[in-house]
């Protein structure tokens, strides 16, 4: 078993590793086009989710809806999440900002975090290197939310349940905001053992598995 980020890990199976069975990020261009995965194999397991935090004892906003939703990051004085060019935690707050067509409208308070950065207590004046207008900082959104330089955060819920007790979790965006970020299988056409391969595929989206992806705050095939 190996574990890797997800860039690293679709850009593996793109190379044509040796890896019995493959669960990479969507999209999954890469690994079709390479001719090293069966494409037939292609199983969807579970998607990530993006969760609205907000600092302990904070209101909680409505999230309910893409209307909600759009009021409640106007209203936010600093929004923290993680830089979608470098993590794919980022890909769904980018894309529902988007479609709610707030970018120009929140980039002075929107901190796009680096990911697994250490928490500087004096990253107060975030650096704008791109010249968008958005803020680029050396510290965590969680770091962020629980020192109060942060009033709303977008991570992946499975990355803060851990933490749960350090922030309140509202919620996750609705999917008429954004759609979850899937993570999908693939059996290697240089398996070893692809019988076993399949097997553990099919196990993965099986009930009890299922149950397990959802405990851990993602969302289940079925």
């Amino acid at each position: 078993v190996t574990y890797s980020g997800a860039r690293t890990t679709t850009q593996s199976v793109a190379k044509g590793e040796a890896l019995d069975v493959s669960l990479v990020v969507a999209p999954v261009t890469g690994p079709l086009t390479s001719g090293a995965v069966i494409p037939d194999s292609m199983t969807l397991v579970a998607s990530y989710q993006t969760a609205v935090i907000v600092p302990k004892g904070a209101p909680k906003p409505d999230i309910s809806n893409a209307a909600a939703v759009k009021k409640a990051l106007l209203a936010a004085k600093a929004i923290g999440y993680e830089d979608p060019d470098f993590a794919s935690a980022g890909w769904g707050p980018a894309e529902a900002i988007h479609n709610l067509g707030i970018g120009d409208q929140i980039a002075a308070k929107s901190r796009l975090c680096a990911n697994n950065t250490t928490y500087s207590p004096n990253a107060t004046n975030c650096s704008d290197p791109s010249g968008t207008g958005v803020t680029r900082s050396t510290f965590t959104t969680q770091k962020g939310l629980m020192s109060g330089k942060i009033d709303i955060g977008l991570l992946y819920l499975s990355d803060v349940l851990v933490d749960k007790d350090n922030f309140t979790i509202v919620g996750v965006l609705p999917r008429d905001v954004y759609t979850p970020t899937g993570i999908v299988g693939f059996i290697s056409k240089r398996a070893s053992d692809p019988a076993a391969a399949k097997a553990l595929l099919q196990y993965l989206t099986s009930p009890e598995a299922q149950a397990i992806f959802k405990e851990e705050g993602f969302e289940p095939h079925k």
